[in-house]
């Protein structure tokens, strides 16, 4: 029989494998019986559906401890595994984000970067708060009584909010967290390793200079923080503490038996009913600023525009050939111009628009920008029941800010994956590239457009009072605590009538008393009675006939008496050393510096 095509070919090629197989298998079984003679034992060949696990879906292997760095295996080209090494930061979000502080990161971006770098930034909205909450509870634990019981009850309430709402209006608490990451492949690199250790020194020195404090993440957290993306669990409220063994690969340790999921066209199903959602940026505004960045976590004023759900920001860049890269930059603002001034352009749709952008793009790359290759996605976290809705929230989000998402169907699997670290590489980037989920845009543009941006977290070295950010991230504020200026122990409340006031003052002295300090509070109208004897504080009423002031108690004409003097000496200098060693006693010295000034 002659084949005429390819076609053919291919369909008698499986034919006889499916009947070679079909053969074999048919060959095992009779084996089997006629050697144990026992036909109704045997087993007949069949699939058997194992869970999904993501154990060979991770890129990790080993650390280098010397170095601080990852050592990964990924796909590469035709098939073949990559070995790629890279590093991993953790950094405070910034507050706020200044032209200076653009222009300081974009020309990081142009004069550091290696070809073929493929750096990630990850913003997580982590609901695992327990950490953070138990820096505030431990002194007043310490101080215990009536302070460890408020400590107590206000952490129990607070916790209840990590994955829903503390209110009708969303509101849940949340620890924003940055991650970034940097890999070469080692194929392209020889001294991959000196590279980046090179680049990860730059790269923290100009985070330093834009206010970003920085710390290595070594391979606990990084498994703990796999953990907590991989095996979600609601009732958690603390960190998984991993301990890293040396000598079994990261991938194998940050997979188990929980660690399973499903693929469904337009989530992925993980334990305890947690599904993940990925979105893709299709379309970036026109104008943009690395300040807006904020509202894009939710919106400042209006409660009902945020997410009451873990979510993930992710920007991923990849650094193509410098000279390639500005080659196509020129001969594509050539050919759009070229189109935008024939008579054929009416026919080309929005090919002014682009001729503009691309002329942009040159002029940019003229000045000492670079163009690279962006990822842009979001991750929702959250129980399969409530992710519509905050799909339908994430969208209300972004589509203000001119963002337009698109939804990852069909590609969530590879959509959640790539926001882990060292996930994607080169040949990676261009599978994503080919199902549109990358654009080609300058350095500038990803320092705009970068997920750096968190909430205002405070004194976390010495929390006093705890309030919470809009966007749910506990902030601590201490009025004796500043590193800089020494101190500020001078603070003023103002607000309207019912606005809160002495709330917060409350709030503020119960914080001081529960952390160790005394307080003494002058009231007029007894706001502080029922407060200072929940916390076994002394109540001291005076009436008109009573006169606190020092001062009235003295004969200031009989001054001229040595002694007299010397007894009103003593009792300013006792009282002065009251008020500025509450605690512990002054010495001889300065009690003659404090006699030797009051006689001033």
């Amino acid at each position: 029989m002659r084949l005429q095509n390819g076609k053919q070919k291919r369909n008698s090629y499986m034919k006889i494998k499916e009947l070679f197989k079909n053969t074999f298998k048919k060959i095992d079984y009779n084996l089997a019986s006629n050697f144990f003679g026992d036909n109704h034992f045997v087993q007949r060949g069949g699939a058997v559906n194992m869970p999904n696990s993501f154990h060979n879906l991770l890129p990790y292997r080993y650390f280098d401890e010397a170095t601080n760095l990852y050592i990964n295996q990924v796909d590469g080209k035709k098939g073949q595994e990559e070995e790629t090494v890279g590093f991993l930061i953790e950094a405070t979000p910034i507050l706020g984000c200044s032209e200076a502080d653009i222009d300081i990161l974009s020309n990081f971006f142009n004069d550091n970067l290696p070809e073929g770098l493929v750096l990630q930034i990850i913003n997580y909205a982590s609901p695992r708060v327990g950490d953070l909450l138990d820096s505030w509870k431990a002194p007043r634990e310490k101080e215990g009584g009536v302070y460890k019981d408020l400590a107590e009850k206000r952490i129990e309430y607070l916790t209840k909010g990590c994955w829903k709402s503390l209110f009708p209006s969303p509101f849940v608490v949340r620890d924003f967290k940055i991650y970034i990451s940097a890999s070469l492949s080692k194929s392209q690199y020889n001294d991959a390793e000196n590279i980046l250790k090179k680049l990860r020194v730059d790269f923290e020195s100009n985070l330093n200079n834009v206010n970003i404090k920085t710390k290595n993440t070594n391979p606990s957290a990084l498994l703990s923080l796999l953990d907590e993306l991989l095996n979600p669990d609601i009732n958690l409220t603390h960190k998984s503490n991993i301990k890293w063994d040396k000598l079994d690969p990261i991938n194998v340790q940050a997979c188990d038996s929980e660690s399973v999921f499903e693929i469904k066209h337009n989530q992925l199903e993980l334990k305890d009913d947690v599904v993940a959602r990925s979105f893709s940026a299709k379309s970036y505004p026109e104008i943009w600023i690395g300040s807006e960045m904020i509202n894009l976590l939710g919106a400042n004023f209006r409660d009902n525009l945020r997410l009451s759900c873990p979510f993930i920001s992710c920007l991923t860049i990849e650094v193509p050939n410098l000279n390639k890269s500005k080659n196509r930059a020129i001969l594509r603002e050539q050919i759009l111009e070229t189109r935008s001034r024939s008579q054929l352009a009416k026919f080309w749709k929005n090919v002014d628009k682009m001729a503009r952008d691309w002329k942009y793009v040159k002029d940019h790359i003229d000045k000492g920008q670079r163009l690279v290759t962006a990822k842009y996605n979001v991750i929702l976290l959250t129980q399969k029941d409530r992710i519509d809705l905050e799909e339908e929230k994430l969208k209300a989000i972004y589509t203000p800010n001119n963002w337009r998402l698109k939804r990852d169907d069909y590609l969530h699997l590879p959509s959640f994956l790539s926001i882990l670290p060292f996930y994607i590489n080169s040949e990676r980037f261009k599978s994503f590239s080919q199902c549109g989920k990358t654009k080609t845009v300058l350095t500038w543009t990803c320092t705009n457009i970068a997920p750096l941006q968190g909430e205002f977290r405070g004194a976390i070295d010495q929390p006093r009072v705890m309030m919470l950010g809009k966007r749910g991230q506990p902030l601590f504020w201490n009025p004796y605590y500043s590193p800089e200026a020494g101190g500020n122990y001078n603070v003023v409340v103002t607000g309207k009538s019912g606005s809160g006031k002495s709330v917060f003052i409350q709030d503020l002295a119960a914080s001081i008393r529960g952390t160790g300090g005394l307080l003494f509070i002058i009231d007029n109208g007894e706001s502080f009675r029922n407060s200072s004897t929940l916390q076994g504080g002394k109540f001291i009423k005076i009436d008109s006939d009573i006169c606190i002031n020092p001062f009235t108690m003295f004969d200031w004409d009989a001054m001229k008496t040595a002694s007299y003097e010397e007894d009103i000496l003593n009792f300013f200098t006792c009282l002065v050393a009251q008020i500025t060693r509450p605690i512990t006693p002054i010495t001889e010295d300065e009690k003659a510096l404090i006699t030797l000034a009051t006689k001033r």
